[in-house]
């Protein structure tokens, strides 16, 4: 029943809150782990001093601040636009030191048979740079493509999770034990009624609404259904009746 991906566990509306909140960790420890590939080897020093300076910053905020979720998306953004630039800059000064090597060695050619000792071990040499350079440049750049897919889908899941608490609070809760409870019928089309004024709702968001509006006593009944009931709304919802 429970979705680690969005969340979004079915749980009392006691423990809505904190649902969301364990769901936002998820998605913050996503965001986290989706980190840039290492290129630090190559990076020259000043670039290393950039590293430094943006973690210096962080570390001068309140160390019992809680980040969220876009706040960290920020901070891994800012250190993966230094990588990149960064390994622009080795491209291009790759490229314009085997450029030079190159047309010296011609020169030389034309003017010799023979060329230079070490030039053609070091434009070798460059050439391997260059292309382990433009490995990790292209690493980083997926690496932070896929930073702002998460963060895009993470910003989805959060909204939904909002929205869905939002939504419950507004059903009465179902408790069958109570004298003047509503029967189920009226429960369930009371849930109908609010889910219709929602677009793009799926069976997953149906199955977290009619465990969080339900009682202990009914979520109880409903977590000891057959996996294949649990799984399927449309045959949970009918289970109390």
């Amino acid at each position: 029943m429970a979705d680690q991906d969005s969340g979004i566990g079915l749980e009392s509306s006691k423990e809505v809150s904190s649902s969301q909140d364990n769901g936002q960790s998820k998605v913050e420890g996503g965001i986290i782990s989706c980190h840039i590939p290492k290129a630090s080897d190559n990076l020259r020093q000043h670039t290393q001093e950039q590293l430094d300076a943006n973690i210096s910053d962080i570390m001068t905020e309140d160390p019992y601040r809680s980040y969220n979720h876009k706040e960290i998306a920020k901070i891994t953004g800012s250190l993966s636009q230094t990588l990149i630039a960064s390994l622009q800059e080795e491209l291009t000064h790759a490229k314009q030191r085997i450029n030079q090597l190159e047309l010296k060695a011609r020169d030389q050619q034309e003017g010799s048979d023979e060329v230079e000792p070490g030039a053609k071990e070091e434009i070798e040499r460059l050439q391997e740079t260059l292309t382990t350079t433009s490995r990790e440049l292209e690493q980083a750049k997926a690496a932070q493509d896929d930073l702002v897919n998460k963060l895009q889908y993470a910003e989805q899941l959060l909204e939904k999770a909002k929205d869905l608490d939002k939504l419950a609070r507004n059903i009465n809760k179902f408790n069958p034990n109570l004298a003047g409870s509503q029967d189920v019928q009226a429960y369930l089309q009371d849930m109908d009624f609010h889910l219709e004024m929602r677009s793009n709702v799926t069976d997953r968001d149906r199955l977290y609404l009619l465990q969080t509006t339900s009682s202990p006593e009914m979520r109880s009944f409903l977590y000891r259904q057959p996996i294949h009931t649990k799984s399927d709304f449309h045959l949970l919802r009918e289970s109390p009746i």
